[in-house]
């Protein structure tokens, strides 16, 4: 789920690391600071945002953790001085599906992990809005307070979004807080049409996060932290320490220090890699190449449906293609527990193929959600960059691969079959 990265986005790495500075305060990284600022207003932009914060920080569970804190100060301002010992029990919601990084920011401010409340989600991998409000009012009736919703921008294993508009609605009607976790899916937000799809869900929602490290070409780590409430990450965050953030410089605009809004003190510039890659490429540029890797999931996933040892599990929504393999003495069988406990081992021996052959690296996975149980299955994310060469020279892999472990099963078949008769 790692874009690798661009000569452009690796020649910003190395300037960077080189200069070894800090963007802690505007002087220590001015340059730098002005190119956090230009991005987060290109964002902002991008969402019809007319007031935004943000913050560059190192990961997406970095991410969440700040949309945590804010949406918790948003609504209990006096956390910041008081602590959390006179607070109600607050609740977070978040699909069944999205990733770990909620309960880990739950286990770090003291929510706890019994307090994020998972929703299910359907067919396609999506949070169901009815069972959201359901559990929202479930815990409205035990005194909780609901301080949180997070939706998803491209789950991990289906590239799911989840329906966006309802879960503002819901947010809007409760009010609660609305983070959209865009750090795999936010790629889409470089496509128009994908805009103007979820305008109003963007204009009504909270907060984001995005990973450009996910699939755009950038080197780890380079995440944004954006909201739509200006200034708030100063006012919940920064401590205006009379060592570092002099309020009386006056050669420029106070607003320029970012630095206190972070919770960490030293940031790294990865502004700097993100900024060139972006510069270089031009918005219509990328635009083209994530437009370019969504057809590639397509094209890959049309090759999945006309093979008969191969089964599209479902349609892909973004850039992940999830799909079985059938080795060939069980194609015809039925869908029996017998079926699919093969189905379940063949992905672990073709892995283990894989990797002796060294030619490419695929994940695979289970999937346990309330719609259905998933035996394991191979998942490959498209990033940007990828030729349909590459997508042809993947699925032959995944052919030979298969071939191979089926001829070992059913030599290993037929000399168990040999010693029982024998």
């Amino acid at each position: 789920m790692f874009g690798g990265f661009s000569e452009y986005s690796l020649i910003g790495d190395y300037v960077q690391s080189t200069l070894n500075s800090s963007a802690f305060t505007f002087e220590s990284a001015p340059i730098f600071t002005l190119m956090e600022k230009e991005v987060g207003k290109k964002y902002a932009k991008m969402l019809n945002w007319e007031t935004y914060d943000f913050i560059f920080c190192p990961g997406g569970t970095f991410a969440s953790l700040y949309a945590l804190t804010t949406s918790r100060f948003h609504k209990f301002p006096n956390v910041k001085f008081e602590g959390v010992n006179n607070l109600p029990q607050m609740n977070v919601f978040t699909s069944e599906l999205s990733q770990c990084s909620m309960e880990k920011g739950a286990m770090v401010l003291g929510i706890g992990t019994n307090n994020i409340i998972t929703i299910k989600t359907d067919e396609r991998g999506r949070m169901i809005p009815s069972n959201l409000e359901e559990k929202i009012k479930i815990c409205i009736d035990k005194g909780h307070v609901p301080m949180m919703i997070n939706s998803t921008m491209g789950t991990t294993v289906f590239g799911a979004n989840d329906p966006f508009e309802e879960i503002s609605s819901i947010c809007e009607k409760y009010d609660i807080w609305h983070h959209i976790d865009a750090t795999y899916g936010g790629a889409q937000l470089f496509l128009e049409d994908f805009r103007k799809q979820h305008e109003n869900a963007f204009a009504l929602s909270d907060s984001i996060s995005m990973d450009q490290h996910k699939v755009l070409s950038v080197p780890q780590q380079s995440t944004i932290f954006l909201t739509k409430h200006e200034d708030i990450l100063e006012e919940c965050n920064s401590t205006h320490s009379g060592y570092m953030s002099m309020q009386e410089k006056v050669l420029y605009d106070f607003h320029l220090e970012i630095g206190d809004k972070s919770i960490q003190c030293s940031r790294h510039m990865d502004i700097f890699k993100f900024w060139l890659y972006w510069k270089a490429l031009s918005t219509e540029g990328l635009k083209d190449l994530i437009k370019k890797a969504l057809d590639n999931s397509k094209y890959l996933a049309k090759l999945v449906k006309e093979h008969k040892n191969f089964e599209l599990i479902i349609e892909p929504e973004y850039l992940t293609v999830c799909f079985f393999y059938f080795p060939e003495h069980i194609v015809y069988n039925p869908r029996d527990e017998a079926f699919w406990k093969e189905v379940d081992d063949i992905c672990k021996k073709m892995k283990i193929e894989m990797i002796k052959r060294g030619n490419t690296m695929i994940s695979y996975q289970k999937q346990l959600s309330s719609h259905k149980k998933l035996v394991n299955f191979f998942r490959p994310s498209i990033t940007l960059g990828k030729e349909r060469e590459d997508i042809d020279f993947l699925f032959k892999e995944l052919i030979e691969i298969g071939e191979i472990v089926s001829e070992k099963e059913n030599l290993m078949r037929s000399i168990r079959t040999s010693i029982i008769l024998a």
